[in-house]
């Protein structure tokens, strides 16, 4: 038996939780992917008033340092999902044999 923090003792899952965080975890991993769509249309406004050095290394300090950062998370996150929705459903699976 594990024991978890609020003191009891149990171990499994209830999957219908575990679902509903699932999907939880898709819509972070969506609003991740729809923020950096936003910071990307600023960027390429910046670019139209903005120009010189300093604005190259902007604008290549967003594409090759801060987005790749918010594709990762997104990634992640929606990779998680996808990992508990697989085990919520195999822990459904189980249960009804």
């Amino acid at each position: 038996m594990m024991s978890n923090v609020g003191g009891s003792s149990w171990e499994g899952m209830n999957p219908e939780v575990v679902q509903v965080q699932a999907r939880i975890l898709h819509g972070l991993s969506e609003e991740i992917t729809a923020l950096m769509s936003k910071i990307e249309a600023e960027v390429a406004q910046l670019a139209d008033a903005w120009h010189g050095a300093d604005a190259n290394l902007f604008a290549a300090d967003w594409a090759g340092t801060h987005k790749p950062v918010f594709v990762t998370a997104a990634t992640l996150l929606a990779t998680m999902g996808d990992t508990s929705l697989r085990n919520a459903t195999q822990q459904q699976a189980t249960s009804a044999h």
